[in-house]
């Protein structure tokens, strides 16, 4: 409890304080202060503490008093938790829960099941959530909580887990052999892995007579030299390219 009051002016000054959870049952006088620990009434609601002030010649306050409301019960955990793996992200998406005095969510994620860190930066208020920015090929854990106006936080929910992938084929490795090269269908964005030491990685493009090749290469680091050689069937070199 925080307590401030003062003796009218000219009075003895203050003295002492009592306390009491109903009105009527008071402690035991003791010297005024600003502060007090002061143990509620049992069981959670409404909760009314009061307070009489006297003076140094024995003169007792009316009694002042404030209210709050005690909440020492967590929501229950959040059902239904789903994950769904994209491109380098998951979309998470869980039931809403039913208590009047909920605040929102929060998720937890891990890439090995034992150590957890909490993703949203504020509570979240939707029942969905696209976690981005992730590696493809990793297994995420996730689990949720919620959180009602008072803090509770409720257990965590059932563990999920998804590992994001890429849409486009990936590279194959190792594919450093012109004879044992991949086979990749036209109209194709291919996800390589480049070695920056020394790396030739061999594709095969199967094309139409006469048509038309168009191959580029995106997303390449600044400290790679990257070259593209287009050869025929039999390893003649055909034409090449500097990325």
């Amino acid at each position: 409890l925080n307590l401030s009051a003062q003796d009218n002016l000219g009075g003895s000054g203050l003295y002492q304080m009592q306390f009491s959870n109903d009105n009527s049952m008071w402690s035991t006088p003791e010297v005024y202060a600003t502060t007090k620990n002061w143990t509620l009434s049992s069981g959670d609601g409404n909760k009314t503490v009061y307070v009489k002030y006297s003076d140094n010649a024995g003169n007792w306050s009316e009694a002042f008093s404030d209210t709050i409301i005690l909440d020492r019960a967590a929501p229950v955990s959040p059902q239904g938790l789903s994950a769904t793996a994209g491109d380098a992200l998951v979309n998470l998406s869980w039931s809403a829960n039913t208590e009047t005095d909920l605040l929102g969510y929060n998720l937890y994620r891990s890439t090995d099941a034992i150590q957890y860190t909490q993703i949203n930066l504020s509570i979240l208020t939707d029942t969905s959530y696209q976690d981005a920015g992730l590696i493809n090929g990793t297994t995420y854990y996730y689990k949720a909580t919620a959180q009602d106006n008072a803090g509770n936080e409720s257990a965590y929910s059932d563990i999920v887990t998804a590992t994001p992938t890429s849409p486009f084929p990936s590279e194959a490795e190792p594919n450093n052999d012109f004879s044992s090269a991949n086979s990749v269908a036209s109209d194709t964005l291919i996800s390589a892995t480049i070695n920056p030491l020394a790396d030739q990685d061999y594709f095969k493009i199967t094309t139409p007579e006469a048509g038309k090749l168009f191959i580029y290469l995106t997303n390449v680091p600044a400290n790679i030299d990257a070259y593209i050689y287009l050869y025929d069937g039999t390893r003649n070199l055909i034409s090449s390219q500097y990325s």
